[in-house]
């Protein structure tokens, strides 16, 4: 299954990490479903690498909504189950915003302001600034 932009927009996991959890789901199963809207993966692209490497099927949620819901859908699942930095955080909100600027982005219906991507992920304006020119 395709990947969407917004399943994409945080940092992928450490090879360590992956092998991790693709153990844990070995030994335990899938714990959270795969969430798929429009027909691609917006939450739980590792789920769903680990699952297919040890030849299982993951198990899947459809999600019902338009763009500006998936988008916080998966800002809410991942800023707060992610150890992220305050670096990483920025540069995922710089991402965001840009995406409703049209640049590097096929994002289209979500309009999301620089200040509100900073609130967002809870970094400040200033620092989202900065990270847009990295």
């Amino acid at each position: 299954m395709q990947l969407h932009e917004l399943s994409t927009m945080f940092p992928a996991m450490t090879p360590e990490e992956f092998a991790a959890l693709r153990d844990d789901i070995k030994a335990h199963g899938v714990k959270m479903p795969v969430i798929v809207w429009q027909g691609q993966i917006i939450d739980g692209r590792h789920r769903a690498q680990a699952c297919k490497e040890l030849g299982i099927a993951a198990p899947l949620q459809e999600f019902e909504g338009d763009e500006a819901a998936a988008l916080s859908l998966v800002i809410s699942l991942n800023a707060t189950r992610r150890d992220l930095t305050k670096t990483q955080r920025a540069m995922i909100a710089a991402r965001i915003a840009n995406a409703t600027e049209g640049r590097r982005s096929t994002m289209q219906n979500c309009t999301v302001s620089l200040d509100e991507a900073a609130d967002r992920l809870g970094v400040s304006r200033r620092f989202v600034a900065a990270a847009r020119y990295v």
